[in-house]
Order: structure tokens, then C-alpha cells, then sequence
């Protein structure tokens, strides 16, 4: 097998490592941008993401929109609270003072290092606050300053954001501090909060927008999750209502922003509260920085800062690994590998979405992509799902959102496009529903679709996806060209991220993770009903990942909990039952799935999401219980990495990059060697 530093082509000396780069931004580079609800979600959910993001030199503003003031005392979390007065005002501008403080530690390694504050006018009137870092100006901090609760404020009417955004609240107020820019109050309605938030977009420009999660997972109260762990989550969603609405406020600006003709970014969502309830999926190493940085946002070592209300946040003060949540950093939509598509005659074609619409990079026989084709079909959600058939047409299936007030407004359904000819055009969306519609399923639980996985054999094309239940359901479009109903095919418990593959003798298999294993569906025989079983191995960090090897036999690829390392399960032999000791692969950190294509002679071709934020790439050879001898590299990514087979043979692995553009290296046809990432413009 290789072994090596594979090369990125951005030329910096040390452009596979980007967290030991502090390098200035160029003009080029991309640019991200968050949202989130409260000081201390970014470093909470989307950790390790923002940290590979500042250390690469890269443009990035974080948009904060509530103070957090919950009961006005710092406390540490254990102490009586009751002895510290109540100091709104006081306690949010800790915190404040704690995440700029964790932003310099991530930039520059000082957490004392200063920052410039200054009034930003936003639609409407509001003051909100610009931070920026003056040892790294590519960094900056708006602060919004609306009153988590508006009811403390003493405004009449005055609610929470989930109130605002649900039009049972007309708005609500922002704090006025004792120092810095936001000194008076100003008040937000929906509309205005939304247009704020847009024209932030529309101002700095984002190749990226990062929100939390704006379609929590629905909890059961029962042994495994009693009420008593339920913490902030509110009535049976896995998450703060805070998070929710920000979330929804985010993807409504996003939408405005698009719909302006001003978009074109990308867009990730992230798991809250939720992460505690699923096997964790970071390593020691990104565990142990997370709460590291956490504690400089908690004040844990006391230090005197010079702030008379407080250097950081004391109720999360040395007590992060307790709670779950910064064990794992998890992407609300996850897919799988698909988007990257070969057709049967080895074209290859790479499909993503930017603002919000469907885009196609082409590639010909020789396996030179073209510049990407918008297809439509928005506003979607991140991920798509393509599979290809026999005859050489794709079809992509994505998830359409559609946001309102109420929950009955809500909507996410289930969309395809499928190409009219082999190479040709693509026929109009056709929307497909969801497995909730004419149910009893309640409206704001239906928005649990999970993402699309498909597949195109004999009895044609196949889609599935993870219903409300956590189960699985499906569509099938028939050789003829009808799409059947919704089919319910049982389970439950399975986290979102499916795999899909076909046996040699032409059935479908379904794999998807649970808490207590991988939870199977298999057809018995070709075209015929699904039934359910399950593989009773230890509960996988993530999605699977499902491929057929040159013998026949499935493969199942996951991350183990708490390591990140890369494991295989192999089945026995074909229609065979499985051995359920996992070969170890090793690994090089990051989390989400991790991506598979089976070579000639046993061998399987891997990429996954590693530790610095890049790709690494390895071979594995069935024949030898080995680990891969991973090789890091390429720029750094969004989503999850792809990998496929050209019509030459050659291993292609493919990203899209935080700079909004798909990049790619393709294997030595000899050596295995990859080459160096080239981006496709």
C-alpha cells in the first residue's frame, strides 16, 4: 500500500495541517459564517469545525443572536446560585467576554489578546455589537443581544425567540450593557430579525453558513431517556428551543438571501443537545481541545482579565465532559457517499447544493470534470443522494424545505430529478412527499425526514429514507416510470445516514446505526418485500457505509466510539451470515462517514474526514487484517468526502471544499499513489 504525504495543490508548506497554520487570509479563500443561539453553541456543536476554519487563515464571522442571561447569576454549576445576585446585564457580558476570549485562544494562542468593538447598525434601527480580533482581523464576533427570555426584561409581551418566530410574540428587546457599543435597548420583530440575519449574509459574503439544528430528532420518555435527562430540551425535542428557532431564523435568512439572487453558499446544520444520546464520535484528542477551549470560555482557572463583571462563563466552568455534548460534533444531515456517481460506462459525475439549488460537475471519459450545471430544485437541504442506472441516466434525490410560522406550515419533502437520456437534460423535480403524509404523524414531528439513499437495479429505482419513527420507509419508481406509494419498512432506532447496496444476485440491502448495533433490511429475493433484522456488534460513531467486494461479499464500514478509528465488518460469504468481529483499520481522527469503493483483487478504496478538517485516503487489501496506511491531504471540506471508480480503474476521491468549488485526486494507475488535489472552476 502507498504511504506518504499526499500534496495539497494550495501550495503552503503546511496546507495538510491547517491547525498548525496561522497564516492571513488571501482574497481567495473562503469564507465562513455561523449562527448560533447562544455564547458557547459554537464551541459546544460546532467545534472542531470553527477552530479548523480560524487556524487555516480563513475569513470567519460568528453571528451570536441571544445573550444566554438565563437565571443573571455566574455561578459554578454545584454552587448555591443563591448567594450571587442576579445580574443580567453582568453575566451575559462574561460570557461575551469568555467567547472572545476562546476565539483568541483558537486564532493566536492568547486569550488576553484584544480585540476592537464597534456599534454595526442593522436593518430597523437595532445596534448590534462587531468584535474583531486585532492580532487576527479575519476573525470577527457579532453579538445581536436579544434577551434569550424577553419576559425578564420587563418589556409587556416580550417572549423568547421560538415565540417570535411562531408569531406568538411581536418582538423582542436587546439588552443594554454598561459598556461597549449596545448601551440602550432596541427591539427585534421576526421580520427584522430575519433581514438582519440576511443582511449579514449579503454583507460578508459567506462560502459557507453553519446553523444548529432546525429539525431535532423527537424523544420517547422512557428508560433509556428518562424525563430526568431531558435537561433544556423542550416537550420532545432533542434539543433547546432556543437552538430550534435560531436555526429556523437562519434558514430564513438563507432563503431571503438566495431568493434575492445574492446567494450561493453552503450550508451545514448541526446536532445539539442530541449528542449525548448517541455513541460519542470524537477522539481523545478533539475531545480533550474542545473542552480545553471550553474552560478558557468558562473562566475555569480564575484569571484576572480586567472585566469587572467577569472573564467567562462559570457555569460551564471544568464541568464541560459532563454533559454529553462536547464529546461528539455532529452534522444534522449526514448522506452518504453518493454524490459522487459513476455510470456504467465509467463516467462520473459529483452533484452538492449551493444556495439551496442542486449543481452537476461532469466528467468525461477521461475523467476531466467540467465546470458545474445548476439543476434547481430548492430550496434544499444540504445533502443529495444519486444513483445511476443501467441504462447510464442519474437521479438525484434531495430534500426540499419549506419554512412557515406554524408547525402545520412546516414542510420538508422528498424531491428527484432524473436525466431524460443518457448525458442529456434533466426532467423537471418531481416532488415525492413524505412518509408522514395522510398519517396521524403530528406536523411538527414530520419535518424528521431523514436524508434520501437510493439505488437503480432490475425492479428499478429504489429510494429510502429515515421516517419520524426513526424506522425506515421507501419509494420505488418502476420500470415503467410510476412511482409506487410509500412503503413502511418497520425498525426503529436507527440514527439518520443510511447505506444502500445490491447484491450480485440483484436484491437490495439496507444498513443504518443504531444504539445497540447496525440495524439490516434485505430482500429474501430479488424485488421482493424487505424484512429486518439486526447485527449485534457495538454500536457505531455515525452512518455505515455498504459496498460489495469483487467476491460478492458485503462490507460494512463504520467508526468506533471515542476513537474515530475505522472498522470493517465482512459478510461470510454471499447471502452468508456476517463475522461480527470487526477488522481495525486504524484511522487519523474526524468524524461522519466514511467512504468506500471496492477494487479489483479484494482491495477497497477509502476517504474519510480526518482530525485537521482535510481528507485522508488509504487502500485496504481484505487478504491482510492490517490498518490502512492513510494518507492526509486536499483542502479543507464540507460534508463528508466521496470516493469512485473511473472508467480506467483509477481510484477518484472528491470533496467539496469550503471555498464553495469541488477538488479532486485520482490514484496512480501502478503505484496506487494519489495525486495532487486540483479544483475544478
Amino acid at each position: 500500500m502507498p504511504a506518504g504525504i499526499w500534496v495539497s495543490t494550495r501550495g503552503e508548506e503546511d496546507s495538510t495541517n491547517p491547525q498548525n497554520s496561522t497564516a492571513p487570509p488571501d482574497k481567495t479563500a473562503a469564507t465562513h459564517l455561523h449562527i448560533v443561539a447562544h455564547p458557547d453553541d459554537d464551541l459546544y456543536f460546532l467545534n472542531p469545525d470553527i477552530q479548523q476554519a480560524i487556524r487555516s487563515g480563513e475569513q470567519l464571522i460568528g453571528v451570536c443572536v441571544t445573550c444566554g442571561e438565563t437565571d443573571g447569576r455566574n455561578n459554578r454549576a454545584g454552587d448555591d446560585g443563591a448567594t450571587v445576585p442576579v445580574d443580567f446585564p453582568g453575566y451575559s457580558a462574561a460570557r461575551q467576554t469568555g467567547l472572545r476570549a476562546a476565539y483568541a485562544e483558537m486564532a493566536v494562542g492568547d486569550r488576553k489578546s484584544p480585540w476592537t468593538r464597534e456599534a454595526l447598525p442593522m436593518p430597523g434601527g437595532p445596534i448590534a455589537e462587531l468584535a474583531t480580533l486585532t492580532a487576527a482581523p479575519h476573525v470577527r464576533l457579532v453579538f445581536l443581544n436579544l434577551w434569550q427570555d424577553g419576559t425578564r426584561s420587563g418589556t409587556a409581551g416580550a417572549g423568547r425567540p421560538r415565540e417570535l418566530w411562531e408569531g406568538k410574540t411581536a418582538a423582542i428587546p436587546t439588552m443594554a450593557f454598561r459598556a461597549g457599543p449596545a448601551t440602550r435597548p432596541y427591539t427585534y420583530s421576526r421580520e427584522t430579525l430575519i433581514e438582519g440575519l440576511a443582511a449579514l449574509i449579503e454583507r460578508f459574503k459567506p462560502t459557507v453558513i453553519r446553523t444548529l439544528d432546525p429539525d431535532p430528532d423527537h424523544l420517547k420518555h422512557d428508560d433509556r431517556n428518562p424525563a430526568t435527562r431531558q435537561h433544556a430540551d423542550f416537550e420532545d425535542f432533542a434539543d433547546h428551543q432556543d437552538h430550534t428557532a435560531v436555526a429556523l431564523f437562519s434558514w430564513a435568512a438563507v432563503q431571503t438571501v438566495n431568493g434575492r439572487g445574492g446567494g450561493g453558499a453552503a450550508v451545514e446544520s448541526y446536532r445539539g443537545y442530541v449528542n449525548e444520546r448517541w455513541p460519542y464520535n470524537l477522539d481523545g484528542t478533539a475531545f480533550r481541545e474542545k473542552v480545553r477551549l471550553l474552560d478558557v470560555y468558562g473562566w475555569a482557572d480564575g484569571a484576572d482579565c480586567g472585566a469587572p463583571e467577569g472573564c467567562g462563563d462559570l457555569k460551564v466552568a471544568a464541568g464541560a465532559p459532563g454533559t454529553g455534548w462536547a464529546q461528539s460534533t455532529t452534522h444534522r444531515y449526514p448522506g452518504n457517499a453518493s454524490w459522487l456517481c459513476a455510470a456504467p460506462d465509467g463516467r462520473l459525475a459529483a452533484f452538492a447544493v449551493f444556495g439551496g439549488e442542486a449543481v452537476m460537475w461532469a466528467a468525461d471519459r477521461d475523467g476531466r470534470f467540467a465546470a458545474p450545471v445548476p439543476l434547481g430544485g430548492g430550496p434544499l437541504l444540504p445533502h443529495l443522494a444519486v444513483t445511476c442506472t443501467r441504462d447510464g441516466r442519474f437521479h438525484v434525490f434531495g430534500v426540499r424545505m419549506t419554512l412557515g410560522r406554524a408547525p402545520v406550515e412546516q414542510r420538508r419533502a422528498l424531491v428527484v430529478a432524473a436525466q431524460t437520456a443518457p448525458g442529456g437534460p434533466f426532467a423537471p423535480w418531481a416532488e415525492l412527499g413524505n412518509p408522514a403524509d395522510g398519517t396521524d404523524v403530528q406536523p411538527g414531528r414530520a419535518r424528521g425526514i431523514g436524508m434520501p439513499a437510493a439505488v437503480a437495479v432490475d425492479s428499478g429505482v429504489h429510494v429510502f429514507v429515515r421516517n419520524t419513527g426513526t424506522g425506515l420507509s421507501g419509494r420505488r419508481l418502476d420500470p415503467g416510470g410510476q412511482w409506487g406509494p410509500w412503503t413502511d419498512h418497520k425498525g426503529s432506532g436507527i440514527q439518520d445516514g443510511l447505506a444502500v447496496v445490491t447484491t450480485a444476485d440483484n436484491r437490495i440491502e439496507v444498513f443504518g446505526s443504531s444504539a445497540d448495533g447496525i440495524v439490516r433490511w434485505y430482500q429474501p429475493d430479488s424485488g421482493g418485500p424487505f424484512r429486518v433484522g439486526k447485527l449485534h456488534v457495538a454500536a457505531p460513531a455515525g452512518p455505515p457505509i455498504a459496498i460489495r467486494g469483487d467476491d460478492g461479499r458485503l462490507r460494512l464500514i463504520v467508526r468506533q466510539p471515542q476513537s474515530a478509528w475505522v472498522l470493517l465488518y465482512t459478510q461470510l460469504e454471499p447471502r452468508g451470515g456476517w463475522d461480527l468481529q470487526p477488522q481495525w483499520l486504524g484511522g487519523d481522527g474526524g468524524f461522519g462517514p466514511v467512504a468506500a469503493v471496492a477494487a479489483e483483487g479484494g482491495r477497497t478504496g477509502l476517504a474519510c474526514r480526518n482530525g485537521r478538517g482535510n481528507v485522508s485516503v488509504g487502500w485496504h487489501d481484505l487478504q491482510h487484517d492490517a490498518a490502512v496506511d492513510w494518507m492526509s491531504g486536499g483542502p479543507v471540506l464540507l460534508h463528508s468526502p466521496a470516493v469512485a471508480r473511473d472508467g480506467g480503474g483509477r481510484l477518484v476521491a472528491a470533496v467539496v471544499g469550503v471555498d464553495g468549488r469541488l477538488h479532486v485526486a485520482r490514484s496512480d494507475a501502478d503505484s496506487g499513489r494519489m495525486s495532487s488535489w486540483t479544483a475544478v472552476v
